[in-house]
């Protein structure tokens, strides 16, 4: 892969690294999901910042762990080059190949509300691919990211190319400036916004997944009281700091006040105006009642941020039709 950007860069000494083998590099990453599992409760009690170490376990370490398994299941495939023929007839005769290079230096810009599982994953997958990373926390994430670098140092990655940087927002725009070969950003429009603008100039790619404000669709046929559960569970999961967490409930007419009795059984507070603009942590949703499909896309598309959806229905037709439509 050229960049075309990356002339003026300075050179980083990355080429040891991305010349090992992708089997050597999941090796580390098998040695360390071990380690991890099997100092789970201890890295749980470190890391939870407050909070129940058992919802670190379920909502962060558990994932990460999971992810770090698909790598060693999937990353050889996934990485390995292949050749393909076809083409125009211009190019009759030539050979294509496709071969998964590494960027070079990745920035993970990281949130507050996932701080260990979001950017160590992300780490985890620019490592394997022989990238370099660096890691800049979202607030209080500090912590969190010094504990996956020592972790990830100690299971064999080189310790040269993982770098975590400080909270602050400055210590991002630094590191664009000083030239990186791609951006991952987890967090609020309003920073990518800012962070693409300043990427722009450099011709940076980016990664970015950003806000959140999610829908919950509740048909007629549901079961009303599985669905309140779920949207309970939803909004509490990680404190309510979740991106892809219920916030704008939709439900058809004519069981919206049945469905909202069922919900006020878990205290969940509703709010009336619509909160497509705010961020994550909120402890209350908005309730929209629609007469129909039409209805509820149209209110569903209201919101900018929107990232995911739920669909609750006993009819996998309803559900396929709607799925379509969103």
């Amino acid at each position: 892969m050229i960049n075309t950007a990356s002339t003026s860069r300075p050179q980083r000494n990355e080429d040891s690294w991305r010349d090992t083998s992708v089997s050597f590099r999941l090796g580390c990453v098998r040695a360390l999901r071990k380690r991890l599992a099997n100092e789970c409760a201890e890295t749980a009690r470190v890391l939870a910042d407050g909070r129940p170490p058992e919802e670190f376990l379920a909502a962060q370490l558990i994932p990460f762990l999971d992810g770090c398994k698909f790598l060693e299941k999937q990353a050889s495939k996934i990485l390995a080059s292949r050749k393909f023929h076809g083409g125009p007839l211009w190019l009759w005769g030539v050979t294509h190949e496709i071969r998964r290079e590494p960027y070079g230096t990745i920035l993970i810009i990281g949130p507050s509300n996932y701080p260990f599982f979001l950017p160590g994953i992300q780490a985890m997958q620019a490592l394997v691919a022989g990238n370099h990373v660096l890691i800049k926390p979202g607030t209080g994430g500090s912590r969190s990211a010094h504990f996956l670098r020592h972790t990830l140092v100690d299971a064999g990655f080189p310790a040269e190319a993982i770098e975590v940087l400080d909270e602050s927002a400055e210590a991002a725009r630094e590191a664009i400036e000083r030239g990186v070969e791609k951006i991952i950003l987890t967090g609020s429009a309003e920073t990518g916004e800012a962070v693409l603008a300043q990427a722009a100039q450099h011709l940076t790619p980016c990664t970015m997944e950003l806000s959140g404000c999610d829908s919950v669709f509740v048909l007629p046929d549901a079961d009303l009281k599985l669905a309140a559960h779920a949207v309970a569970y939803g909004l509490r999961l990680n404190g309510g700091r979740t991106c892809i967490a219920p916030r704008r409930v939709i439900v058809w007419r004519e069981v919206a006040g049945v469905f909202e009795q069922e919900l006020r059984n878990y205290s969940i507070a509703t709010l009336i105006a619509d909160p497509s603009d705010h961020e994550f942590g909120s402890s209350g949703i908005s309730i929209h009642r629609v007469n129909g499909a039409r209805d509820a896309i149209a209110e569903h598309e209201r919101s900018p941020y929107r990232l995911g959806a739920s669909i609750f229905t006993t009819n996998p037709q309803s559900a396929q039709e709607l799925v379509e439509r969103i």
